[in-house]
């Protein structure tokens, strides 16, 4: 998955030839599955030093609330608490291969998963080329 990582111009640390690498899911749903998984453990992992007050009183907040909360998915804060930050980028994101693009994933080193689907996309272009060229 290098090729994919390399076209979009991804930190090395989401190749496999970096300290990353990258696991084909059948949907973005198992994705998303996959890094609230990782997210957990990194957080069971670290326990003695994660600082849970400052987010203890958000969360509870939110059950107050009535709310049910599970998951960050992607904050400008996340990184200050050791939170997993995950982009779904499954629709879109294959986009960026093109340089005009490419901007929407500035600061994407911040983040710790980004699901892609560039099925998805690279289907549409399919569509287009068809649709211009009268296939």
């Amino acid at each position: 998955m290098d090729w994919l990582a390399k076209m979009l111009k991804l930190p090395r640390t989401f190749m496999f030839s970096g300290s990353g690498g990258a696991v084909i899911q059948n949907t973005p749903s198992e994705a998303v599955l996959a890094t609230v998984v990782a997210a957990r453990d990194r957080v069971l992992h670290n326990i003695d030093t994660f600082n849970v007050s400052k987010v203890r009183t958000v969360l509870e907040a939110d059950v107050a609330a009535g709310l049910v909360p599970l998951y960050l998915y992607a904050t400008d804060v996340a990184n200050d608490f050791g939170l997993w930050v995950h982009v779904d980028a499954a629709y879109g994101g294959s986009s960026c291969i093109c340089p005009e693009l490419r901007h929407h994933f500035n600061g994407i080193e911040r983040v710790d998963s980004l699901s892609l689907s560039p099925h998805k996309w690279l289907t549409h272009m399919a569509k287009t080329v068809r649709e211009v060229f009268k296939i």
